[in-house]
């Protein structure tokens, strides 16, 4: 009876549905999920709310519910058939309990809450629905369908497929021509509903077979679609050759690793062993030989030094020449990276030739230091006798030394004076006490250069001047001119020829900087004062236009780099000309280092503790960049010219 009233109510349906298609655009409205019809005279549409409900595992049961509701009037109880029936979820797979039933929506309320079972099966099936529908069942009225879905979201874990290596360690004799083919087969165990995804490369292990010369570098992607588990191969090439090598086997592996939906063996690569299958060569007396490499630097940038390995006869195999650099005490003082650079590797005189070349790339610089050296050490097959396995190359130092001003270091009441070529000095002189202040100059005008040290007077306030003007270590003279706080400098400020006193003063007033000039070098007053410079720059007079007086300047840090500013008029109200040299870190210094008659910028750069670069721009400033670099002195110490 039951079976009865179900297929009159989807008879009466359908019925409907076919006269509203017949109808008037009014009644277009009965194709949506809602139903509608006349009842007790007034309209009633019946809609089913959407749902969702998670499966849940093998065995349970999850219930959720739907709203099934009404419109129109409430006055009356209304009788509705509800269905629940498949969407991608089926009731044939046991997914879910379906039914046709008639529920009652009470009088006074608009809508009901009816139930749904779910069953969890532990399958991973992606998310699926089901489909509710209810309608009107009167026995005078009836309705059009509503209807909804319930999602039912899949809680069990996402499989993983297996994908064996079906291709065991392999063994193969090189060859002496073209290439072998391997070849390395993979397929999943079991289908799958999820693209699965390997990744098959190889990579060298024993003994350093190379890829590209030994055998062939794979990198690969293996993919199969949903439900796929065909075979699917990866081919690689083992390339023959004719060079014996002393070690016989050498071996890559084909590495299988999983991408995508993918697990592999625990041992997830395959061996290939590469058996040398040439000869040994006959005992014959082949020598390798070479010429020590002796190379200029260069001023900067990358140049190269060549090698050249000679076999004392050709032979019918090749034969591999495996080199490294080696630095450091005995070796030589070079540092690979910064004077050279050259890595450990190999070089192959072809079967029947007799040499090969090894292109070694040289870092030059501007530093003036001497000769620098390094070895090369070299390895053969045992068959190929070398006399002498480590190659000298050596790095020929192209810089030439300052030629007219010297760069000297005051340490502690010492002088180190450097000859021109940094490193280590070539005279030192006892003058001076540890903390003083030292000068240079020619000061009794006798056309040579003197010592000065300026030391503090505490007692009387002043600055003691100590004169020794053969520059020996003896006291000639002494003067006191300028205020504790002042620096003390030195130059010809008149172009009289002999070098005048000078102290600057900070003017906290002005901000600025306060020269006091002594031209006859009596002491304790100035024939001049001049205003220039701001109060923190580093104070640098020179003669920078080459006229013979010493000009006021002053080196400046702006945006982390030295400013220097030059008052060639010597007037003290600006600078006439101002050039970028040296970094905001560094100290700045002046000298004719290259004797042209004029003073040029040098800063003197600490790297560490006890490594000083002394930088020289010999162009006066116009292109901002070092001509010429020494390594001298400590980071304690004072830097001056001489």
């Amino acid at each position: 009876m039951m079976a009865a009233a179900i297929d009159d109510a989807m008879t009466s349906h359908a019925s409907v549905e076919s006269s509203v298609v017949a109808g008037s655009a009014s009644n277009a409205i009965a194709k949506t999920a809602s139903a509608s019809s006349a009842y007790i005279g007034r309209p009633i549409s019946i809609t089913v709310g959407p749902g969702t409900v998670t499966e849940g595992a093998l065995g349970q049961t999850a219930t959720t519910s739907v709203t099934v509701s009404r419109s129109g009037s409430l006055s009356q109880p209304v009788r509705v058939l509800v269905t629940v029936s498949d969407g991608t979820a089926k009731r044939s797979d046991n997914d879910f309990e379906g039914y046709s039933r008639e529920f009652t929506i009470p009088a006074g309320r608009s809508h009901i809450d009816v139930p749904i079972k779910v069953f969890g099966d532990g399958k991973y099936e992606g998310h699926e629905y089901l489909t509710v529908r209810a309608r009107l069942n009167e026995s005078t009225f009836s309705s059009p369908w509503g209807s909804n879905r319930v999602s039912i979201i899949n809680d069990d874990a996402k499989p993983f497929t297996t994908v064996d290596s079906l291709t065991n360690n392999v063994i193969v004799n090189e060859g002496d021509v073209g290439y072998q083919t391997l070849s390395f087969d993979y397929k999943p165990t079991s289908p799958s509903s999820e693209r699965t995804v390997v990744r098959v490369q190889t990579r060298s292990l024993a003994r350093n077979p190379t890829a590209g010369v030994d055998y062939e570098a794979v990198d690969k992607l293996l993919v199969w679609q949903p439900g796929e588990t065909h075979t699917q191969r990866v081919e690689v090439k083992v390339y023959g050759d004719t060079n014996y090598n002393d070690s016989s086997r050498e071996t890559f592996q084909v590495l299988v690793t999983p991408i995508q939906n993918a697990r592999v063996a625990a041992r997830n690569y395959t061996n290939v062993t590469i058996v040398d299958d040439d000869d040994a060569p006959p005992p014959i007396p082949t020598q390798l030989t070479f010429e020590h490499v002796r190379e200029a630097e260069g001023n900067g940038g990358a140049r190269t030094a060549r090698a050249t390995f000679r076999l004392s006869n050709p032979t019918n195999y090749g034969v591999e020449i495996q080199y490294a650099p080696k630095t450091g005490g005995a070796w030589g003082a070079a540092v690979e990276g910064e004077d050279f650079q050259l890595k450990a590797g190999r070089v192959i005189i072809p079967a029947g030739q007799t040499e090969v070349t090894l292109d070694i790339p040289i870092v030059g610089d501007n530093l003036v230091e001497s000769d620098e050296y390094f070895h090369v050490s070299l390895t053969a097959p045992d068959w190929v006798h070398v006399p002498n396995p480590h190659m000298g190359v050596t790095l020929l130092n192209d810089d030439s030394p300052l030629v007219d001003a010297h760069a000297a270091v005051f340490r502690n009441g010492t002088w180190f004076i450097d000859g021109g070529d940094g490193g280590s000095a070539e005279r030192t002189v006892s003058f001076g006490l540890a903390g003083d202040t030292p000068l240079t100059g020619d000061f009794n005008g006798d056309g040579s250069t003197d010592l000065a040290v300026v030391r503090n007077n505490h007692a009387s306030g002043m600055l003691d001047w100590y004169f020794d003007y053969s520059a020996n270590g003896t006291l000639d003279a002494t003067r006191h001119f300028g205020l504790l706080g002042d620096k003390a400098v030195a130059g010809d400020f008149n172009g009289d020829g002999e070098t005048d006193v000078a102290v600057v003063r900070e003017n906290h007033w002005t901000g600025g900087l306060d020269w006091y000039v002594d031209y006859d070098r009596a002491g304790f007053a100035a024939e001049d004062v001049k205003r220039f410079g701001n109060i923190g720059d580093q104070i640098v007079p020179g003669d920078f236009d080459g006229n013979g007086r010493t000009d006021f300047g002053v080196a400046r840090n702006e945006n982390g780099f030295l400013r220097w500013y030059m008052d060639i008029a010597g007037d003290g109200e600006s600078a006439e000309q101002s050039s970028i040299f040296g970094l905001s870190t560094d100290r700045a210094l002046v000298g004719d280092w290259d004797g042209d008659g004029d003073d040029d910028f040098g800063v003197a750069r600490v790297l560490k503790a006890e490594v000083v670069d002394l930088l020289f721009d010999l162009t006066d400033g116009q292109d901002h960049d070092e001509e010429r670099r020494i390594r001298y002195g400590w980071e304690s110490d004072e830097f001056l010219s001489l």
